[in-house]
């Protein structure tokens, strides 16, 4: 009998042909999205942890104010913090970072760039190599070079309608910028949208002076990161006279993306579940609006012998296939 259950069950959606197409894509977008969401909330955790771990577990940032984006909001770092840090024996390539907006033009086209950074010349490659940024070409600027940039990927590829390479020029300010280097792609659109100048005519154009948004180093091998950043915790506050600052290390900057990743993770849980939900229903008006439909049909069944089970199989058999 369940045989002819099947075969019954395969006839009866075919006979009601767009009804069960129809149904079948919502079940399909609904499994879709599900397997969509999960995908990317897995490529995100992903993308991010593999950053970290290029990064490497003995980095740490100085961040000015109470908050991992501060910087951007207030200015509590100066050149003289970064020497206070370089006085510590256990760490080394620091590096001040002052982070400012602006209009850049290249040929007729002007675009508002979120981050123009600003870092000091002196070993640059080496320092901020330290934290997993490289150059795909190019080189970096020296110390007598006051009109250059180095570029993230995106600047030469997608964000001017014209590309750009090395030797192009870009206006900021009115002051004209050749490019002299271009960034490794990092992965997210923030970084690789950068443009790099010498901190100095950073001062000079955005009118600042001693300013930084961050600074970045790294722990020398055999030392235990926590150890050091309480360490100079202690001898910036000694030295500044107060403590409106942040130590960072590379775990507990991980730890605050995790967390809020995890509130990504239950909000695409929850669109998740109301696909499953939807794709549900959708299968439950098919088949009550079947049974509603075909009560001749089952009363007839019904009067040569069939049983409630053997009736209700057929339904289940349609709705399984779907």
């Amino acid at each position: 009998m369940l045989a002819d259950a099947f075969v019954l069950a395969v006839r009866n959606l075919k006979q009601r042909l767009l009804r069960s197409g129809l149904t079948a894509l919502g079940i399909i977008i609904g499994v879709t999205a599900i397997v969509a969401i999960f995908l990317i909330s897995d490529g995100l955790e992903n993308a991010i942890t593999t950053q970290f771990e290029e990064i490497g577990s003995n980095t740490l940032f100085v961040l000015p104010g109470s908050g991992i984006m501060a910087g951007q909001l207030q200015q509590g770092l100066t050149q003289e913090d970064v020497d206070t840090i370089e006085k510590a024996s256990e760490v080394e390539n620091v590096l001040g970072y002052l982070y400012e907006s602006g209009d850049i033009t290249y040929g007729r086209e002007e675009i508002f760039f979120q981050y123009i950074a600003g870092i000091e010349p002196d070993n640059v490659e080496e320092k901020i190599s330290a934290i997993g940024l490289d150059l795909a070409e190019g080189r970096w600027f020296s110390d007598n070079e006051k009109l250059s940039v180095v570029v993230g990927s995106n600047v030469v590829e997608d964000i001017f309608d014209k590309s750009l390479g090395l030797k192009n020029r870009l206006t900021i300010k009115e002051k004209k910028f050749e490019i002299v280097g271009v960034m490794e792609e990092i992965g997210n659109n923030q970084d690789d949208s950068v443009v790099y100048m010498p901190l100095d005519t950073m001062y000079e154009l955005f009118d600042k002076e001693d300013e930084l948004s961050f600074i970045s180093l790294k722990v020398k091998q055999g030392f235990d990161p926590d150890a050091v950043a309480s360490k100079l915790e202690r001898m910036m506050e000694k030295k500044r006279g107060n403590d409106r600052f942040e130590v960072w290390t590379s775990a507990q900057t991980l730890e605050i993306f995790g967390s809020i990743l995890i509130i990504i993770q239950v909000v695409l849980g929850g669109i998740a579940a109301i696909s499953l939900l939807v794709g549900a229903l959708g299968i439950m008006n098919s088949m009550f609006t079947a049974v509603m439909e075909r009560t001749k049909e089952i009363g007839i069944m019904k009067s040569v012998g069939a049983t409630n089970k053997e009736i209700l199989s057929i339904f289940l058999f349609e709705a399984g296939l779907l």
